[in-house]
């Protein structure tokens, strides 16, 4: 279900997500591998997060 939802993130999304939340890096981290400023690293976490959220709460697996 959640490997869906991160299948339909922008890729840029996905990648930020992926490496803050399985990887564990850092924004400042995150910022370097992408060629990105940790300002616009934040964003694409925070809009993958609620792009999640999204996804997940229109599912019902009962």
């Amino acid at each position: 279900m959640l490997k869906d939802a991160l299948e339909n993130l922008p890729v840029s999304q996905k990648t930020a997500f992926i490496l803050s939340k399985y990887e564990e890096l850092n924004q400042k981290q995150i910022a370097a591998i992408m060629n990105n400023s940790e300002g616009a690293v934040e964003q694409l976490i925070f809009r993958a997060k609620n792009n999640l959220q999204k996804q997940l709460s229109g599912r019902k697996n009962f």
